[in-house]
């Protein structure tokens, strides 16, 4: 009886029971029995209970997607835990949507989705005209994970407490990526399967190396984290309870140490500016504080004739702050890293102006742009992508896909906006506009991140809510 009432309240089919679940059990368990020999197999039961909920709860399903954001690992011919998971998610919340247990994964009901549907067109019209239509029609399918990203994050979260579980699920998964991020540093831990970039066999783990987690770079790795952060120290502050403020903090600090490892100066920087922009709009002395400071800054730069951001790696290179740390990690200085990005920023405006409306493709840019590079260019080597999400979008897709990418960011800035001060929201909606501080700086020197169209679609969903409520009110 009180498993009937169970299953009724939380909606489960009634195909669920026990003797089901304990045979799905018993089956993954002979499962793994069977195929003990493959590197992988110690994984299969728990994938099989795994895929068992992400069908039964359709929250479980979009947690999953959020959960597969930062893991690049290839399990098998080219097949990532990501392309692997993703679309079962998917049909989970299709099939669940169908019995009326879950909204419908795709909603065009705000702006910021409307916004964001029009982008990704754009990106599908511009690949079917791009030169090379197969390659680019391939990248635009692969890309389309973004979509997902972002669609079912603003249709999924309906309600406060969905919005703080997935804030929850994204600290979790932070504190993983953290150790194993760390062990991967201190004893050169790898995980089963094939890593897509790194792989640490013959690794010297005494010397410092760049961790990249479970990630395919070191900077989707410092992206993350910093993304996980600023979401942890909010908790911090915000959540009432002793202990778990206790545990958060602990939490933030293993993903700091597992941040820093990643050495992405760009992240060192974005974490600098959110901090800033955090005490900014704590209070009124605070932005007094920081707008004198700014004014001082910029004085500073007049005197000493800094007229560029090339100056400004100039002079961090000559006052040595990790001069040690590139010798050991082999990377570039900072005005060489620097260096080849403008130098791509300057082709991807070249390759933009001979294709001005519609662009050469999703992922196209990288493979024509050489010849659009500058005369003065320096650097040897260039990237197979474009270090800057607006140069990106305005090569591969033109005015029409940065008009629809620049609409989707004021919207959710707007949406933000409208839920700054609510008393339920607001909170939330202060974590989001930091953590999209964060990534503006990321990406204005970095490719396009998978967390970003997290954040939009959280950003989007705030603003459903807002919408929701206010409607509520005037009934």
């Amino acid at each position: 009886m009180q498993s009937s009432l169970m299953r009724s309240y939380i909606n489960l089919p009634e195909w669920l029971t026990k003797q089901n679940l304990a045979l799905s059990l018993f089956g993954a368990l002979l499962a793994f029995l069977v195929l003990n020999s493959a590197p992988l197999a110690i994984l299969f039961p728990f994938a099989i209970l795994g895929g068992l909920c992400i069908f039964v709860f359709p929250q479980t399903a979009y947690w999953a997607i959020v959960v597969s954001i930062p893991v690049a690992i290839e399990l098998f011919a080219g097949l990532t835990v990501t392309t692997a998971v993703i679309p079962i998610a998917l049909l989970s919340l299709l099939l669940n949507t169908g019995i009326k247990r879950c909204p419908w994964p795709i909603s065009l009901s705000s702006k910021e989705e409307q916004y964001c549907f029009l982008f990704f067109f754009i990106i599908g019209v511009s690949s079917l005209l791009a030169d090379n239509t197969i390659e680019a029609v391939k990248a635009t399918i692969i890309g389309g994970v973004s979509f997902i990203i972002f669609f079912t994050t603003a249709s999924q979260i309906n309600d406060e407490k969905s919005l703080k579980s997935i804030l929850w699920v994204l600290i979790a998964l932070g504190l993983v990526e953290a150790i194993i991020t760390i062990a991967q540093v201190k004893i050169g831990f790898t995980l089963p399967g094939k890593w897509r970039l790194t792989n640490l066999e013959g690794t010297d783990v005494s010397e410092e190396f760049r961790a990249d987690g479970t990630t395919a770079h070191p900077i989707l790795l410092a992206h993350y984290l910093q993304f996980s952060i600023v979401t942890a120290a909010a908790m911090v502050f915000l959540h009432r309870v002793v202990i778990v403020k206790i545990l958060v903090s602990i939490t933030c600090i293993l993903m700091l140490i597992a941040w820093y490892y990643a050495f992405s100066r760009t992240s060192f920087v974005a974490i600098a500016i959110t901090a800033v922009s955090c005490l900014y709009i704590r209070n009124r002395f605070w932005r007094i504080l920081i707008s004198c400071s700014g004014i001082a800054v910029i004085l500073l730069m007049l005197i000493f004739n800094i007229k560029s951001v090339n100056d400004v790696m100039v002079l961090l290179d000559q006052l040595n702050l990790y001069s040690s740390s590139i010798s050991k990690l082999d990377i570039n200085s900072g005005q060489d890293s620097y260096g080849f990005r403008a130098e791509q920023f300057y082709a991807a405006w070249g390759v933009f102006l001979d294709n001005p409306i519609i662009g050469v493709g999703y992922e196209q840019a990288p493979l024509i742009y050489m010849p659009y590079l500058p005369f003065w260019a320096t650097n040897l080597s260039h990237p197979e992508v474009i270090h800057n999400i607006f140069f990106k979008v305005l090569c591969e897709q033109g005015v029409l896909g940065l008009f629809a990418f620049l609409g989707l960011w004021v919207a959710a800035l707007k949406s933000i906006q409208a839920a700054w001060s609510d008393e339920v929201y607001g909170n939330y909606a202060k974590i989001i506009f930091l953590v999209l501080v964060g990534q503006l700086v990321m990406g204005s020197m970095n490719p396009m991140l998978k967390e970003i169209w997290l954040s939009l679609g959280m950003a989007a969903a705030i603003g459903k809510l807002m919408v929701k409520k206010n409607r509520e009110l005037k009934l």
